[in-house]
């Protein structure tokens, strides 16, 4: 499951540090454009209760955060012992609707899902993912976007913003599709994104075009 917000990104930010104490990696997502079955995983309609049975049944939230949270902490050298995942809803005040779902007053509009990484209970890593249905900026107290937050020397803060978080559905296709050449160069064996040439857009071309002129001032 390639990924790039809460892997790939906190990975090569890490490139210019000479250490790292802490990294906390944020995802705000709009979850309106997605279907009925993504509405199910994240408990959109539910109430609170039968949002925790379905945590409880592991049948609601993301899957794979913990996984990315221990290569990204195995990546940086942190020597975390411990990895801890809570799942708590978004209950709304005012009634959601989105084109696949409508949610009245009381109701779960979104998840947030954590990862918090310790070593000998200090934490380390904070992994935190928000799935918002139509997402309001005053009630939900969040604004969407991405974020990847080292403490370090030196420390590094990167805001990434416009549509990715707003239309995910496309940005994972995506990274899918231009993946491919990556893995179809890679060895033989268990490939992750850290292990894998670095990844960059297909053109489809076996090598880029010649350039044709160049001026010099």
């Amino acid at each position: 499951n390639p990924g790039f917000i809460m892997d790939i990104v906190p990975i090569v930010c890490s490139l210019p540090c000479w250490e790292i104490k802490k990294i906390h990696v944020r995802r705000m997502v709009d979850f309106s454009p997605y279907g009925p079955d993504e509405m199910s995983h994240i408990g959109a309609g539910l109430s609170a209760s039968e949002f925790r049975e379905g945590v409880r049944n592991q049948t609601i939230g993301h899957i794979g955060l913990l996984e990315s949270s221990a290569m990204v902490a195995h990546c940086l050298g942190l020597q975390i012992n411990e990895l801890k995942q809570t799942k708590e809803p978004m209950i709304t005040q005012k009634g959601r609707i989105s084109p696949f779902a409508t949610i009245p007053q009381g109701r779960v509009c979104g998840f947030k899902q954590e990862v918090m990484g310790f070593q000998d209970k200090n934490e380390k890593l904070r992994f935190t993912l928000m799935g918002i249905v139509s997402p309001d900026r005053d009630e939900d107290g969040v604004e969407l976007g991405d974020y990847a937050r080292i403490d370090g020397t030196p420390s590094v803060d990167i805001t990434i913003k416009e549509e990715i978080s707003q239309k995910g559905g496309l940005g994972t296709a995506g990274v899918a599709v231009n993946m491919i050449p990556r893995v179809l160069e890679a060895r033989p064996g268990f490939s992750t994104m850290n292990t894998l040439l670095l990844p960059h857009i297909w053109t489809g071309r076996t090598q880029p075009a010649p350039i044709e002129k160049i001026t010099r001032s």
